[in-house]
């Protein structure tokens, strides 16, 4: 049944890449369903149902090898990284052909989902690796899926990346500490900030701070880091945490940045994003202080000098927006 899971997952997962990059191309960044179902009401079907046979076949085959040959940890990791490395080589020798982008990012996505997959087995299956050095394995795969995406200029491919990325310490930390989870959710930020700067692609920064805050909260809550004992550690994690989901706007092309995205939902997303970066700042900085005269006080001033520095980027990078931030540095 495991087996079937993850042949299922690594299924599914080629099949929504290539369905966001092979539909037709749009101007707006938005998932493209229409790609899938061109795909399925048109084209040559016995090839279609003969690749639906294969995987069910090749499922088949693999569950049946994993239930008669009793395979070491060890061998079962290797024949993961061998068949992420397998499907990396295809993808790479696809990307020469442009005609095959879809097929090419597809397979890319599936050697990617492997390699999370077989990172993951290694400490949540078979105990072979520490949570930190599991982490650091999964942090690994998410830098190189960054620099897929980025090479491959897929957002797709962005947007899985992060999505291992931030997932990975919910699989991957049983007994976390404040500096493990929040450090690791910096480092990853920036990652997303890498890929903002380098391509524009705004719904990572909608995506970043999404997992940053349900996971930090989640973290947070359930092992009572939003509380006065972890204020020095917290208060400092949490001001880099919001500079960074503060800059990444900026860190856009003034040319797409500045204008308003066409796509009515990330509008609202933009809209949203801008109001619940301050709120959730404000209540956690609260939260963690012992005194909300002192410590609250201070962690509030130290809010409103990041946004009125975000007012001042806005002035001179777009030369409009900077009323917005000031009025929420003026609240702080």
């Amino acid at each position: 049944m495991t087996t079937l899971f993850f042949l299922g997952g690594i299924a599914v997962l080629f099949a929504l890449v290539f369905s966001w990059e092979g539909g037709a191309r749009q101007t707006s960044i938005a998932l493209r369903p229409a790609g899938l179902l061109s795909w399925l009401v048109g084209g040559n079907w016995p090839a279609k149902v003969g690749a639906v046979l294969l995987i069910i076949g090749t499922g088949a085959l693999l569950r049946y090898l994993m239930a008669t040959i009793d395979f070491p940890p060890s061998a079962k990791l290797l024949c993961g990284v061998i068949i992420a490395t397998a499907l990396a080589v295809v993808s790479g020798v696809l990307r020469q052909y442009p005609q095959r982008r879809a097929i090419h990012l597809a397979l890319g996505g599936a050697a990617l989902g492997v390699a999370y997959l077989t990172a993951y087995s290694a400490y949540g299956l078979f105990q072979l690796i520490g949570a930190v050095e599991a982490l650091a394995a999964l942090f690994i795969v998410a830098c190189c899926a960054t620099v897929f995406a980025v090479t491959s200029r897929a957002l797709s491919m962005a947007l899985l990346a992060m999505v291992g990325a931030f997932m990975a310490p919910a699989f991957a930390l049983q007994n976390p500490g404040p500096l493990p989870v929040y450090g690791y959710y910096l480092g990853a930020s920036l990652l997303v900030l890498l890929m903002v700067w380098l391509r524009g692609w705004r719904p990572l920064i909608h995506l970043s701070f999404l997992f940053s805050l349900a996971g930090g909260l989640f973290f947070g809550w359930t092992h009572k880091f939003y509380a006065p004992a972890y204020y020095s550690q917290m208060q400092p994690l949490l001001l880099l945490s919001v500079g960074l989901h503060l800059a990444m706007p900026f860190a856009e092309a003034a040319e797409s940045a500045s204008k308003s995205p066409s796509n009515r939902w990330l509008q609202r997303f933009d809209l949203g994003y801008f109001l619940l970066l301050p709120l959730a700042a404000l209540v956690l900085t609260l939260a963690i202080a012992p005194s909300a005269r002192e410590q609250g006080a201070a962690g509030l001033f130290g809010l409103a000098v990041l946004w009125l520095l975000g007012a001042a980027g806005q002035h001179l990078r777009f030369r409009q927006g900077a009323p917005r931030y000031g009025g929420v540095a003026l609240i702080f």
